[in-house]
């Protein structure tokens, strides 16, 4: 029996995915654990690995071809089925919502659906790490379950004055009904936590907008869309129940004598054409950069950031590190990183409130500590974590962070490399720089931004000496965090520095 194989959600920041190469061709047999094809995302370069024996019947999807998740890439079957007519694959869900109504085949399942089981995929993808369960409390309600609407008809939305608009599209059929029309009040549209946090901001009703997502999910463009129908029929609309006045003839104007000839008018310059030809080069973004541009710009449109600036005298940490450099088998580098790390996993034990994500207008406070570190690359910028930092020592995350940069590098991470993290460390000081701000990496509510170290003058015991100081910049997601919240972990952080043995102890 043939299954269609689509593109799986292989990261929480995923839309789309190229295939970057087929490892199996049309009629190749394989076995359960083999890599069927490389996946670029927005993350890494990730293998698809079969779920159980099959056939690869079918390539939809060329190589180097993008295509958005759960549209389908390739028709699968079992040993001895016949091989598919010409045009079936091609007709068979283009989406892979239609042919596939239990589940995307090779990607987990839909919040709120039925888990996928092996007779129902024939592909297993690397599962989501979640804030939720054992390592995450939700406070506030609960949301209601979701039911996805239908996945044909373009997104429509109420505005205030109760009209419904929809995009230009062909006549529904009975079968392609937008939740509008449903009279559905309760909340019972499907859409993603982004989608959700998004239409909050920007007051779409959910109920009102047609999901085009896997299986009719409302995503993130969706709600755009609608924001962007809303603010024009807003703008424009006269109410519906006043009568337009028909336009009346105006009385025939006495005759004039000719005004005298006006000089004319200098023409409006022209605006500057932008630049061509040699002198400009048009980059295009890569798929990391574009999701790195996007969420930054939700961050700051979304989260009232504010930030919190503390100097540190590094003195006592620098004698440390640099034993401890010795010890680690790499005398020349000091770990000033990997102390910032653990110094932070610290004070986030200390104070929780710090620790929590901020999503569907709800903290979410997590048990478990687990601190990403900003890794820049030549395409983009990544956020490696390190996985219950608390825990481990300066050493063990010294090797953790290696490992994981080299894995960045080579584009081979996978999403438990990346996802889960709940607070974040951008450090600069190998740059020079003395302090920064950084962006909330969300959903997480706050960020350190690190300074390097340097010699100044400063004043200790009424005399000037020459000390040591690093400057540190917290910025804070303002719905989750209040200043003294934020000052009392900087506080901590900072005599956790100044007296470092307690990093070792």
């Amino acid at each position: 029996m043939a299954n269609d194989l689509v593109m799986p959600r292989l990261s929480d920041t995923m839309e789309q995915g190229t295939i970057t190469r087929w490892l199996k061709r049309e009629g190749e047999a394989f076995r359960r654990g083999e890599p069927i094809a490389e996946i670029q995302t927005d993350k890494a370069n990730m293998e698809l690995e079969a779920f159980d024996d099959g056939v690869l019947q079918k390539i939809v999807v060329n190589e180097g071809q993008t295509v958005n998740i759960g549209e389908m890439i390739a028709l699968l079957g079992t040993p001895g089925d016949a091989p598919p007519a010409d045009g079936q694959a091609d007709g068979a869900g283009q989406t892979g919502a239609a042919s596939d109504p239990g589940g995307l085949v090779g990607s987990p399942a839909a919040p709120g659906g039925p888990a996928a089981t092996p007779g129902d995929q024939m592909v297993a993808t690397t599962p989501r790490v979640e804030g939720s369960g054992a390592d995450a409390s939700v406070s506030g309600q609960q949301a209601s379950p979701n039911v996805a609407p239908s996945a044909t008809a373009a997104p429509s939305v109420a505005p205030a004055g109760g009209t419904t608009l929809t995009q230009p599209q062909a006549p529904p059929s009975s079968n392609n009904v937008a939740p509008a029309q449903m009279g559905d009040t309760g909340d019972r549209t499907k859409a993603s936590p982004l989608a959700r946090r998004l239409a909050q901001e920007l007051g779409v009703e959910l109920t009102r907008v047609q999901g085009t997502g896997p299986g009719g999910r409302i995503i993130r463009d969706d709600v755009e869309q609608a924001h962007r129908l809303q603010s024009a029929t807003t703008s424009q609309a006269r109410p519906a129940s006043a009568p337009v006045a028909a336009p009346q003839p105006e009385p025939a104007a006495p005759p004039q004598a000719a005004a005298p000839p006006q000089p004319a008018q200098a023409a409006a310059p022209a605006p500057e054409a932008a630049p061509t030809g040699a002198d400009v080069e048009v980059v295009e973004l890569s798929r990391m950069q574009l999701v790195v541009a996007r969420r930054m710009t939700e961050s700051k449109q979304q989260a009232p950031h504010f930030y919190v600036t503390a100097e540190i005298d590094m003195a006592a940490a620098r004698q440390l590190g640099e034993g401890l450099a010795a010890a680690m088998g790499n005398p020349n580098r000091v770990p000033y990183n990997e102390m910032v790390l653990k110094a932070c996993a610290l004070a986030l034990r200390q104070h929780p409130d710090v620790n929590v994500w901020f999503r569907d207008g709800r903290i979410e406070r997590h048990k478990n500590i687990h601190v990403g570190f900003a890794v820049a690359l030549e395409g983009g910028l990544l956020v490696p974590v390190i996985r219950n930092t608390d825990q481990k020592s300066i050493g063990q995350i010294a090797a953790d962070a290696r490992a994981v940069i080299e894995k960045a590098r080579a584009g081979k991470l996978t999403p438990n490399d990346y996802e889960g993290g709940t607070f974040t460390v951008s450090n600069l000081g190998m740059f020079d720089v003395d302090e920064f701000n950084a962006i909330v990496n969300p959903p997480q509510v706050a960020i350190l931004a690190v300074g390097s170290v340097k010699q100044k003058p400063v004043v200790k015991d009424g005399q000037i000496v020459i000390g040591e100081r690093m400057r540190v910049t917290l910025s804070a997601d303002h719905r989750a965090i209040y200043g003294a919240t934020a000052a009392q972990f900087l506080q901590e952080l900072k005599r956790l520095l100044e007296l470092p043995f307690s990093l070792v102890i």
